[in-house]
């Protein structure tokens, strides 16, 4: 019996089937009747593209712990799972895309040794403009941000913040807030 699919997440099949890659949609049968909206058995990776209304607890009725029970639960039969936000997909798509053909190994990335590359602080202006293109949250208000130097071209970025729940010490464990490498 064939079950609607909503526009973005047919577009997100599309995206996946451009990559060559053999995926079944609206698999119930890995999580015993609780659906997974794309398998890729080849790489043991589920994809769940979660609609805002519906995946939300006040309109879809979810439970606080929905997204992480998936997650769990998928885990625990030896899958990862990718979760997708409707607006993450709408907003930032492109982020999203090249996430997701790194995650399925269908990325022509050059690999870059950390041997190679220096360390170096990058100050707020450039940290913005390279999370704001690379990263799917895009920029932060951290205070601490370094940057991964390959030959004179900024390769990666990781920012900090002192510990939200912890003193600001300067002394105290502090949080990663963002992530990012370039494409490519």
């Amino acid at each position: 019996v064939p079950k609607w699919v909503s526009g973005p997440e047919t577009d997100l099949r599309s995206f996946i089937s451009g990559l060559g890659l053999e995926f079944n949609g609206c698999n119930r049968s890995l999580l015993k009747g609780t659906e997974v909206d794309i398998v890729v058995p080849a790489l043991n990776i589920g994809i769940e593209f979660n609609g805002n209304r519906y995946h939300s607890e006040l309109y879809g009725k979810k439970r606080r712990t929905h997204h992480l029970d998936k997650l769990t639960k998928m885990n625990d039969v030896g899958y990862g799972l990718v979760q997708i936000f409707e607006d993450e997909w709408a907003e930032r798509g492109e982020q999203v895309r090249s996430k997701l053909k790194r995650i399925l190994g269908r990325d022509d990335s050059k690999k870059v040794n950390a041997r190679s590359c220096d360390v170096t602080l990058v100050d707020a202006s450039m940290k913005n403009s390279f999370l704001n293109r690379y990263h799917i949250q895009g920029e932060d208000r951290s205070t601490i941000h370094y940057g991964l130097m390959h030959e004179d071209d900024l390769v990666a970025i990781m920012t900090f913040d002192p510990h939200r729940n912890m003193t600001k010490s300067k002394d105290g464990p502090y949080e990663l807030k963002r992530f990012a490498t370039k494409d490519g």
